[in-house]
């Protein structure tokens, strides 16, 4: 009795929500959830005056054990979605500005954002479908930008370092400052 009540009080909240909503996009999703609760057995709701933190946390995890396979999904792996191939196309440029960005920190010498940038593509890929394999692709240039980055950093330490041991080289201030820059860039890099 006191769901079916709760049922209605939210079916009169979506509908006049609904109706006073001028966005179609969101009208359109008021609808559906309107729909999915009206008579159906679509949702189920949680009043929290009703029910315990425990009695939603334990029907969560029953209707997960519903799911076949592994309970710990990815969102993509739950939601099935498909990519147009425009939308495939405008995701594969915003990627390639991505990755065009990132080259031209590392080539300031910039290392503050690669954990940033290393934390927005792991979003993305926990968020997209397995099938768009831009994602991946991205999350590879990136490790290989990183390590080009830090061979080219490493070979120019160990360059000057090599130099200044030389017979007719020299080591002064300026080579032992740039050194000194170097290793802390590459350590920046590692810490990250």
């Amino acid at each position: 009795v006191r769901e079916t009540a709760v049922r209605e009080e939210l079916l009169n909240h979506i509908a006049e929500t609904a109706a006073n909503t001028i966005d179609a996009g969101p009208r359109l999703v008021l609808r559906r959830m309107h729909q999915c609760l009206k008579g159906r057995a679509y949702a189920e709701i949680f009043h929290p005056g009703w029910s315990t933190r425990e009695e939603l946390l334990q029907h969560v995890q029953a209707k997960q054990m519903d799911i076949p396979g592994d309970t710990a999904r990815r969102p993509a792996d739950v939601v099935r979605c498909q990519i147009s191939a425009k939308n495939h196309s405008q995701i594969s440029v915003q990627l390639d500005r991505f990755i065009c960005s990132i080259e031209s920190a590392l080539a300031d010498e910039d290392f503050s954002r690669i954990q940033e940038h290393k934390r927005i593509v792991d979003g993305l890929e926990e968020h997209m479908p397995p099938h768009v394999t831009l994602i991946g692709s991205c999350k590879q240039k990136l490790c290989i930008l990183v390590q080009q980055t830090q061979q080219r950093l490493h070979a120019e330490a160990t360059a000057i370092l090599e130099a200044g041991n030389s017979d007719g080289g020299s080591f002064g201030a300026v080579s032992a400052s740039r050194v000194l820059k170097l290793a802390t860039m590459l350590a920046e890099i590692d810490a990250q």
